[in-house]
């Protein structure tokens, strides 16, 4: 049982993450139809995508370091209520905490190799969208393309294994590529 002043595991590993909010796992977070105005009005970046449904934009400006600077205040219900896969995963006993920050390391090691071939002001989003249409051409990829198609697709088969929910990767399901 956790006592005042005692963080939860699944605190400590957010902590010590952050990548949920800071546009590395996901580039938008679905809101609540409630939650859209009180965020626009919190200075969240909210809109409605193509199928109508609400998010908002990440990164979260409201993030510093791997911390929420409106933790202790009203933040839209995704923000408390999101548990990443590797959370999920500790708190079910499968991985102890030493494993799962291991874990967090590899990821942002991962993520840092991808940053370093950006193009000036591109964000991850951004690059995300360039990986797409070069793994999808046929043609012969720069050098530099292909550093950027490799880390890349190395960054999101770590979220997709680790940190997003099962089968909803932004890469094919390893395993149903084997059935």
């Amino acid at each position: 049982m956790e006592t005042s002043g005692e963080i939860s595991l699944a605190s400590r590993l957010c902590l010590a993450c952050g990548m949920c909010c800071d546009g590395t796992v996901h580039d938008f977070a679905f809101l609540q139809e409630d939650d859209v105005a009180p965020a626009s009005a919190c200075g969240f970046q909210t809109y409605y995508r193509s199928d109508g449904t609400p998010a908002m934009a990440l990164p979260c400006h409201y993030l510093e370091g791997n911390a929420c600077q409106r933790y202790g205040e009203w933040r839209p219900s995704i923000c408390g209520d999101y548990m990443c896969r590797l959370q999920k995963r500790t708190a079910a006993g499968e991985c102890d905490e030493s494993e799962a920050l291991g874990i967090i390391a590899n990821a942002k090691a991962s993520r840092k190799q991808v940053e370093e071939l950006l193009r000036p002001g591109e964000s991850l989003a951004q690059a995300r969208d360039r990986f797409d249409s070069l793994a999808a051409a046929k043609e012969t990829l720069t050098p530099d393309d292909a550093k950027l198609v490799v880390r890349i697709f190395v960054l999101d088969r770590l979220l997709d294994q680790f940190f997003r929910k099962a089968g909803k990767g932004r890469l094919p399901d390893a395993q149903a590529r084997r059935a």
